[in-house]
């Protein structure tokens, strides 16, 4: 069974790249422009094996996401790597209790590298 990837981003040419990248390497993956399209469409403790999310988005934040996400479900706490061009990305991500981070602008091997350390691929 392919391991999902969930994508959260606001920027239309990023959010299409990191799709088209991950499914290349085999990942099911589904997207969404902002927090509210997520929530709406899905229950914060679906069966995504990672969510790549942009910390800078409209609405509701990429941390504040990963906080849902790390809160909703106790057992089995999802995989979260926080992205931004935000400089400060790491004290970002770790405050919001992210399992990893990325600087923007992200390559794809800096990605598909990263997504397969914290999946054990």
């Amino acid at each position: 069974m392919k391991q999902r990837i969930t994508v959260i981003d606001d920027d239309f040419d990023l959010r299409s790249l990191l799709q088209i990248a991950l499914k290349t390497e085999g990942f099911d993956v589904e997207a969404f422009s902002n927090g509210d399209e997520f929530f709406q469409s899905q229950s914060p403790s679906g069966s995504t094996d990672l969510y790549i999310i942009d910390i800078n988005l409209g609405g509701i934040s990429g941390t504040e996401i990963c906080k849902v996400l790390k809160s909703t479900n106790k057992e089995v706490k999802p995989l979260v790597l926080l992205i931004s061009a935000n400089p400060e990305i790491q004290q970002l991500a770790t405050d919001a209790g992210a399992d990893s981070w990325i600087l923007k602008p992200v390559t794809q091997k800096e990605l598909i590298s990263r997504v397969d350390l914290l999946l054990n691929r």
